[in-house]
């Protein structure tokens, strides 16, 4: 019996060492082909580099069996792939904001009694709908160059209790009602501005506005100066931006002598003494401002005009004829504490 627990207990050493050389086994095999994995790994991208180095070579050769472009062919070549590409890429442009501002209106109907006369109507023309071919470009170039999918602008004239819409085209300033405007322009969208006007001013009278109307119909029209205006920069843009700051820290003085609030004597005093700083400053940056005193007649230079007649605007800078559709879409530079409400799209089709 001792003799067999002997040789049982032998067996068994042997089992546990060959159990461990199992182990070692598969552990040593592991171990070579993670080592060949690696090796092949870091071998394979200078295989790569050799054979494209190898692709190179014979690339440079054929390049120098290919003969070289002309120089006229490649200017051709070229500039009728820009003139295949641009239009398209200023179409993409132009209908995928229009469409995006679209998306974003929230159109809210609004009862003609709610209109009156010196309120600013945006317009968002569908360009290629426009009556000529004209029209359609300048329409088009004026939403991709000014970055606005308001590309035109109108005042409303009010007769009979109804809008009217005064608006400047190429043949011509014209009037129709707004309702006939909406039905035959068919545009893709239309917000108005109202005017707020100072408390100390007069109302916009129709005699005035007729008087006005019947002047314009006299003169010739510049469509194409938009974008001369467009240009506004330097000195002359500092000036108006000027004005636009003075038309509101105007309309922050009348807030605080009118409000309920208990402003003190010195706080209104100091408003004062900062408006009057700001004049100076004005007074000193129009005596180096350029002042071109032809008129040019365009859509913008129509509504700005109109609003100088009643004395809204200044008439001589920034000057009206420098005024763009865009401006309106923004604060303008009024004086007294005139201003335009937010703007209100009540049209979308």
């Amino acid at each position: 019996m001792h003799g067999k627990q002997q040789v049982s207990q032998e067996e068994e050493r042997m089992l546990h060492k060959l159990k461990d050389y199992r182990v070692l086994s598969s552990a040593i095999d592991s171990l070579r082909h993670m080592i060949l994995l690696v090796f092949f790994f870091f071998s394979f991208p200078f295989h790569c580099s050799l054979g494209v180095v190898e692709e190179a070579k014979q690339g440079v050769a054929m390049a120098d069996v290919i003969p070289k472009m002309p120089w006229r062919v490649w200017l051709k070549v070229h500039t009728k792939a820009i003139c295949q590409a641009l239009p398209v890429a200023f179409f993409i442009v132009v209908e995928t904001k229009d469409m995006y501002y679209r998306a974003t209106w929230d159109v809210q109907p609004m009862h003609p009694s709610r209109f009156s006369t010196g309120d600013v109507v945006a317009i968002c023309n569908r360009w290629y709908t426009l009556p000529t071919y004209g029209h359609k470009l300048y329409s088009f170039v004026s939403k991709a160059l000014l970055k606005s999918c308001w590309d035109d602008v109108g005042v409303v004239v009010m007769r009979d209790q109804k809008p009217h819409l005064l608006f400047c085209e190429f043949d011509g300033v014209k009037e129709m009602p707004l309702e006939e405007f909406l039905a035959t322009r068919l545009p893709r969208g239309v917000a108005v501005r109202p005017l707020l006007l100072d408390p100390t001013a007069a109302k916009l009278s129709t005699p005035v506005a007729d008087l006005f109307l019947s002047e314009v119909r006299k003169m010739e029209v510049h469509p194409w100066y938009l974008f001369n205006a467009s240009r506004r920069g330097g000195e002359e843009h500092k000036l108006y931006e000027l004005c636009v700051a003075m038309n509101a820290q105007r309309a922050k003085l009348r807030q605080m002598c009118t409000s309920s609030r208990a402003y003190s004597r010195q706080a209104i005093e100091d408003q004062q003494g900062r408006l009057r700083d700001l004049e100076v400053m004005r007074q000193h940056m129009a005596a180096h401002v350029p002042h071109d005193d032809a008129f040019r007649l365009f859509n913008g230079s129509l509504v700005a005009s109109f609003l100088a007649t009643f004395g809204l605007l200044d008439r001589q800078v920034p000057a009206p004829c420098r005024y763009v559709p865009q401006d309106f879409a923004h604060d303008v530079p009024f004086a007294g504490t005139t201003s335009l409400d937010e703007p209100i799209v009540f049209f979308k089709s």
